[in-house]
């Protein structure tokens, strides 16, 4: 996780690599198919942003987020949520039904 402290405490040089290592991250997280991220987080949210917030290809492990509003919902089921990743959780209900099915 971040430390601000020890990142305070760092030289230019290791600050400097430290940076290219999250545009680095950043970039492959923008590539990808999909994003599981938390939009607690702002680079989760920056993320999002940066691939176009598209819902269809992300998952947030923790709150759903627009520009300038976030939800969080403790000791609740994700997909009972009004906020829920609807596309999500269709795949997660239909996957269920089809394992029970079986």
């Amino acid at each position: 996780g971040h430390d601000q402290a020890r990142d305070n405490r760092m030289k230019g040089k290791d600050r400097s690599r430290n940076m290219v290592k999250l545009l680095v991250d950043m970039n492959v997280m923008m590539q990808a198919g999909a994003l599981v991220c938390t939009f607690s987080s702002n680079l989760g949210k920056a993320v999002f942003l940066l691939r176009g917030g598209s819902v269809r290809s992300t998952l947030s492990l923790d709150n759903m987020w627009v520009p300038g509003v976030s939800w969080r919902g403790f000791n609740t089921t994700y997909c009972s949520s009004d906020l829920a990743n609807r596309e999500y959780c269709a795949m997660k209900k239909a996957a269920a039904a089809a394992a029970t099915a079986k």
